[in-house]
């Protein structure tokens, strides 16, 4: 997998994606909203233009965020390691099951992860 010189570094590029997944069915519940503080509070020092990222989620168009979130797949890869990989997609089980339901759309989302990242 090859990616150009990143948009985002590693940790927002992890919150877009999270973001994305938990929007990705039209409901954002409190116990996704939850999973994505933690994932914040672990990561607080990498994190200095969260404002500009929420913003710029805000904003995106439906039709661009299957685009975006590709893009940001492949730029987290480029980013990680196979076990940070592991560790975040245990990570998005963890966001797309605490509402006690897993969608269609979030499904399709979990598996662009596995797909973008040569993932069994």
């Amino acid at each position: 997998m090859e990616a150009s010189m990143p948009k985002l570094n590693k940790a927002l590029a992890g919150y877009h994606l999270l973001v994305m997944i938990a929007h990705s069915d039209g409901v954002f519940s409190s116990s996704e909203e939850k999973v994505i503080k933690e994932y914040l509070s672990s990561n607080p020092g990498d994190l200095e233009n969260l404002n500009a990222a929420r913003k710029k989620l805000k904003e995106m168009k439906n039709d661009d965020r299957f685009y975006h979130f590709q893009q940001t797949a492949v730029e987290y890869y480029a980013q990680s390691t196979e076990l940070e990989r592991m560790a975040f997609i245990n990570l998005v089980f963890e966001l797309i099951q605490s509402d006690s339901k897993i969608t269609i759309e979030e499904n399709h989302y979990l598996n662009e992860l596995y797909n973008t990242w040569g993932l069994d």
